[in-house]
């Protein structure tokens, strides 16, 4: 005789129950979402004019804050991605930790070489920091579009980890180098 589980009928009536829960959170998050983001939109734009008279005095200390801010946040997700331990370390997981950590990088060189900041080897101004700061959002956002298409696979290999983490600060090098020495080499952004 074959044992099969049994169910009650509460059981199979709370399991079908949160089922079609999810099923109605999936189907309605992005009618939700997008109905979110046309309000952000129009409200954004009907007050716009009540704060087109506010200055900001002190915008660099600001800004360096909030820089601040966002270089910690990538640095933590470097160190979480570097330390998952080794049977649940992906390829994914340690590729964005070196791109993450790239970023970070980028954004401290882009809250020292703003306007304001006291010179980093070259002057500081606007074409340089607006620089940096699109050098580390683009790296961030082909960083993200490559580990959408990767497979989320285990690696147990420090080696792979470490060159990842090579080519990332070889890039971001680069962008320094490029940024600090050869602006002119780029497109004019301000």
């Amino acid at each position: 005789m074959m044992n099969t589980p049994s169910f009650t009928a509460p059981e199979i009536m709370s399991q079908q129950t949160k089922t079609s829960k999810m099923v109605f959170r999936r189907k309605y998050i992005l009618p939700f979402f997008l109905l979110a983001l046309f309000i952000l939109q129009i409200s954004s734009s009907s007050f716009s004019p009540l704060f087109t008279h506010v200055k900001i005095t002190n915008y660099t200390a600001i800004h360096t804050l909030l820089e601040t801010i966002a270089i910690t946040v990538g640095m933590l997700i470097f160190f979480v991605s570097w330390n998952v331990h080794a049977k649940e370390r992906s390829a994914n997981f340690s590729f964005l930790g070196a791109v993450f950590l790239g970023v970070a990088t980028l954004d401290l060189v882009h809250a020292l070489s703003f306007s304001g900041m006291p010179d980093l080897i070259s002057p500081s101004g606007p074409e340089k920091a607006i620089f940096f700061w699109l050098a580390a959002r683009t790296m961030a956002a082909v960083g993200l579009l490559i580990v959408s298409f990767k497979d989320w696979d285990i690696t147990k290999s420090r080696f792979a980890q470490w060159q990842t983490l090579c080519v990332v600060v070889t890039v971001v090098l680069l962008c320094i180098w490029v940024g600090l020495f050869h602006l002119d080499i780029v497109p004019t952004t301000y």
